[in-house]
């Protein structure tokens, strides 16, 4: 295995989960970075997990994306599991 494989299939694994997003499949959870482009412009919502730790990471989903109560319960898990003053900003 080469870097530049690896930073090719990186890319190509982030596509497919924007991909498959946008396509209204489900929600996922991503760098700022990958989806800066597609928060912008509408295409994609998100929800940025305040947290300790040294990278900033955001649950993405569809805008006519109504969350399961499944969904909502992952997100729940998630603001437990940093409940000590983190909480989830959403937009």
């Amino acid at each position: 295995m080469t870097w530049k494989w690896i930073t090719q299939y990186l890319f190509l694994l982030r596509q497919a989960i924007k991909k498959a997003i946008l396509s209204n499949l489900g929600i996922a959870v991503v760098s700022k970075l990958s989806v800066e482009h597609e928060v912008k412009k509408g295409t994609l919502l998100f929800k940025e997990f305040n947290s300790r730790k040294r990278r900033s990471i955001y649950l993405i989903y569809h805008p006519n994306r109504k969350l399961s109560p499944m969904q909502k319960r992952i997100i729940e898990l998630i603001q437990v599991s940093w409940s000590k003053g983190d909480k989830i900003k959403s937009i």
